[in-house]
């Protein structure tokens, strides 16, 4: 899917424009932040799930993030 969608973009009209620039790099910008978050909540959840760092008792504190 990401090689097809490189190839197709310069196909596009209007791929010349400062405006399809500039929302180009808003999405690249933000896929870039969303990735480094996703990777960093994979390791967190491979950290508790098979390292055991918790024992039984402790308290966990969740913070919910609406």
């Amino acid at each position: 899917m990401a090689f097809l969608l490189i190839m197709i973009i310069p196909l596009m009209p209007g791929y010349e424009s400062l405006a399809f620039k500039g929302v180009a790099t808003f999405l690249a910008a933000l896929i870039t932040i969303g990735g480094s978050s996703v990777i960093a909540n994979f390791m967190a959840g491979i950290v508790t799930s098979y390292m055991n760092p918790c024992k039984v008792g402790d308290v966990l504190n969740a913070q919910l993030q609406w």
